[in-house]
């Protein structure tokens, strides 16, 4: 879903450029082309991701690609990802940003694994 457009989910290619894509139901005066910029395995860390390039002031598209019955049968895939998608000329400043988040949520992880090993050995 676009962080600007709300209530307007789908997205749908661009004019003129088959790899970029723009939010559906737009206004007329929006022609931003959403591009790739990451991708994460999870809901929490897309949503991480979501909120650092809300937070910088860049808008922001999260799309889920969602397995389904016959994707698991056919590729052996068993998990869901998520694409983030920015407006083209944000790309540079977000994958910087991202870059930043994710060692941001390492550093967190490494943080709680230690807590828990330290409580697991107090207990």
């Amino acid at each position: 879903m676009c962080s600007d457009c709300t209530g307007q989910p789908a997205l749908v290619p661009s004019p003129g450029d088959g790899q970029a894509l723009s939010p559906a139901g737009r206004s007329s005066g929006d022609d931003r082309a959403f591009v790739s910029v990451a991708t994460a395995e999870d809901p929490l860390t897309a949503e991480a991701l979501e909120g650092a390039l809300q937070d910088a002031g860049i808008a922001v598209l999260t799309r889920s690609h969602q397995v389904g019955g016959v994707d698991l049968m056919t590729s052996g895939l068993n998990h869901a990802w998520f694409e983030v998608l920015v407006p083209e000329p944000d790309a540079a400043r977000a994958v910087e940003i991202i870059i930043e988040e994710r060692a941001r949520l390492a550093a967190s992880e490494e943080e709680a694994l230690r807590a828990a090993e330290e409580e697991a050995v107090k207990g």
